[in-house]
């Protein structure tokens, strides 16, 4: 059943795990009931995706609800999380000041908690 699942893996990435090329979402170990209501849906036009379409048209309920049982017994682990460093104008210093001070930036706190 892999070989025959290769289309699916130039959108949903190798053994349906999503690949970081816009949004196609990963498929593997997905509940195979979801997967195959998301496969009738292409299919029958409730859901809009043209490639998706083409490629489900002429496939029966059963070679779907195949389709969908492979995919959800891959049991893959994610990748770890990718961590990048927070852009530096994204860390700012918050200044706390009492009442009727300025802050080092010129704007006053003033009176009912506000600024000016």
């Amino acid at each position: 059943m892999g070989q025959r699942m290769q289309a699916c893996a130039t959108c949903h990435g190798k053994d349906g795990r999503a690949t970081n090329i816009g949004y196609f979402p990963r498929i593997a170990g997905k509940p195979a009931g979801y997967l195959y209501n998301q496969l009738i849906n292409f299919r029958d036009g409730r859901r809009q995706n043209a490639a998706m379409a083409y490629l489900l048209d002429h496939m029966s309920d059963q070679y779907l609800m195949e389709i969908a049982t492979h995919f959800a017994s891959l049991d893959l682990p994610y990748p770890p999380a990718q961590t990048t460093p927070a852009p530096v104008l994204a860390l700012r210093t918050v200044t706390y000041c009492t009442e009727n001070e300025e802050t080092p930036n010129g704007v006053m706190w003033v009176s009912g908690g506000g600024r000016t």
